[in-house]
């Protein structure tokens, strides 16, 4: 039993043997509950802590089941919810398939109109481009009448032209260059008649006369920049020409020869020029003075008239050789110009038993060559110890060798005689006299040598009147060749341009021609150029092939310019006719003259 219970039964038992016995008292049902509870204190407990879990349990459960209902009633409200969303969507996807048949039939309905508008605009397209093609057609066949309107045109001005040139030489340059520039402008190239015209022209007017030079030029060469012109002859003086923008100038004569002079030579440095005389002196003087300080050095004097000469490639040695029939012997020259002083070292080449009539040096530097009267060609080894010991001879010509040349890659040596043939020798062979090509055809002497800088073309010029091209690089140059018939004299000589495509050829009918081998027929491409009274014998031409000077035979007493200098190039001829005109004819003259023939302009169109 508890202390408590103790204590509360003790109190109570005093109580009761202190006073009066008590009444029993009447107990409630919660009374009666308690003192069961404090009678059975345990089951009590236990009874109440069943009642208490039942009761917890109902409350949850009950807590539980108004939860349930409430998450039933939010699920019913969200599906019913989601329900309407359903059908509201259904009603949404009915309506939008029904804006997509209705789009769809909308896009079928613009595809097709799509369709007839692509059928419509190809339709339009083709049309535009029938009409682009009739229009381009109609402005070609315009550009066209207006091309060739203007082509006849000029035609016409360059016939006018030429029937003005010995009677109004000034105005037939302006019909002239006025025909060009037409020409040019409609993408034709001048024809060679306008050319020919343009050039008769000039020299109707004087153009290209060197005034100041006497007669008996025997002797001329230009510089490599076409500056500078050397001319020399009977009067034993040589002159030194300016021809630079402002026409040519006398810048210096030079004195010091006893007899005519008949070779002068640039050195390929263009500082020394070297002039040999009749009085056979060979003379070197320094160029680079251009004045009256030109003092000459004495190169050498060899005995006998000197008939050939020639520079190596690089400056260094020339050659000299000549004599007249009644020497004793025929030595050829061979100076060393670097010697101090220059041609104190010479080289005595023996050998000949006639005059030389013709000297070279191959481009190589390994072969002295001489030919002459005894129609032999020798070859002294340069890189010998004695050049003159070691000579190899050449034979084969019947008559005197009057010509020869070395290609420029030193592979052939090329004579020519009397008797009117070629022959090529091969330089490269190991014996050179078993190596002839005779090359025939020529009826005549042959005067005149050339081969052009690329070793391939070579040019005789004979007294037959005839230029031969022969083909060195084929595998018969003998086999066939290209005439060249024009001239109406002997042929004294030919050059080639520098690039080439033109030859160009002087003869004793006193008129010098430019052959346009780039041609299919050069005879059909010819140039004439004509002014000067006698034949010619001597050319020389620019580095760059723009500037030709020529020489012809001339008297004391005749009026003709025996030196002329002439533009190879059509356009700087076209370019010295239009600052002509400029000079001659203001505009209002020029317009005036074009306009007096203008009225048959009209009547072409």
């Amino acid at each position: 039993m508890a202390p408590d219970q103790q204590n509360l039964q003790w109190e109570w038992l005093e109580r009761w043997l202190s006073g009066p016995p008590q009444a029993p008292q009447q107990l409630g049902p919660v009374q009666r509950l308690l003192r069961w509870c404090q009678k059975r204190p345990g089951l009590a407990a236990s009874v109440s802590l069943s009642l208490f879990g039942g009761l917890l349990i109902w409350a949850l459960s009950l807590w539980g089941w108004v939860q349930s209902a409430r998450t039933i009633s939010q699920l019913k409200a969200e599906l019913a919810s989601a329900q309407q969303q359903i059908t509201d969507s259904q009603d949404l996807i009915q309506q939008q398939k029904q804006q997509i048949a209705r789009s769809t039939e909308r896009l079928q309905e613009a595809e097709t109109r799509i369709r007839q508008t692509q059928q419509q605009y190809q339709q339009a397209c083709e049309q535009i481009e029938q009409w682009s093609t009739r229009c381009q057609t109609l402005q070609t066949q315009n550009a066209r009448l207006q091309q060739e309107h203007q082509i006849i045109w000029a035609l016409h001005l360059a016939r006018q032209a030429q029937e003005r040139v010995f009677l109004e030489p000034e105005r037939s340059v302006l019909l002239a260059s006025e025909a060009a520039r037409i020409l040019l402008d409609q993408g034709c190239p001048p024809p060679l008649s306008l050319q020919q015209t343009l050039r008769d022209a000039l020299v109707q007017m004087g153009r290209g006369r060197l005034e100041g030079q006497p007669p008996g030029v025997s002797a001329l060469t230009l510089s490599r920049d076409g500056r500078w012109l050397v001319a020399a002859g009977e009067d034993r003086t040589v002159r030194v020409w300016n021809l630079g923008a402002d026409g040519p100038g006398l810048a210096a004569v030079l004195r010091g020869h006893t007899g005519g002079v008949v070779h002068v030579l640039l050195t390929p440095d263009q500082k020394h020029l070297i002039t040999i005389g009749q009085d056979s002196q060979v003379f070197l003087w320094n160029f680079s003075a251009k004045g009256s300080s030109m003092q000459p050095v004495l190169v050498g004097v060899p005995q006998g008239p000197i008939l050939a000469a020639t520079l190596s490639a690089d400056g260094r040695w020339l050659l000299a050789a000549g004599g007249s029939p009644f020497q004793k012997e025929y030595p050829a020259h061979l100076w060393d110009l670097q010697a101090q002083p220059p041609g104190a070292r010479v080289l005595v080449l023996r050998g000949h038993e006639l005059p030389v009539r013709s000297v070279a040096i191959s481009p190589d530097l390994r072969w002295a060559i001489t030919a002459g009267d005894d129609r032999t060609i020798r070859l002294y080894h340069l890189h010998a110890k004695y050049p003159a010991a070691e000579q190899r001879i050449l034979t084969g010509h019947p008559k005197p060798v009057l010509r020869v040349a070395v290609s420029p890659d030193s592979r052939w040596l090329v004579s020519a005689g009397a008797d009117g043939t070629v022959r090529l020798w091969d330089l490269q062979a190991t014996e050179p006299a078993s190596a002839s090509i005779p090359l025939q055809g020529h009826t005549e002497a042959v005067e005149a040598l050339a081969i052009d800088a690329q070793s391939r073309w070579l040019a005789t010029g004979s007294t037959d009147g005839v230029i031969r091209l022969w083909d060195l690089q084929s595998p018969n140059p003998a086999a066939a060749s290209i005439l060249l018939q024009g001239h109406e004299g002997p042929v004294h000589c030919v050059l080639f341009t520098p690039d080439g495509k033109c030859l160009v050829s002087g003869s004793g009918d006193r008129t010098v021609r430019i052959w346009n081998l780039t041609a299919s027929d050069p005879d059909e491409k010819t140039v004439i150029l004509r002014g000067h009274s006698g034949g010619l014998r001597l050319m020389s031409l620019s580095e760059d092939g723009r500037l030709l000077v020529t020489a012809s035979d001339g008297t004391p007493d005749s009026r003709d310019c025996v030196v002329r200098f002439w533009r190879v190039r059509t356009d700087d001829l076209l370019e010295e006719a239009r600052k002509i005109v400029q000079q001659k004819f203001n505009s209002q003259q020029r317009e005036e003259i074009l306009a007096s023939l203008r009225p048959l302009q009209s009547a072409a169109r």
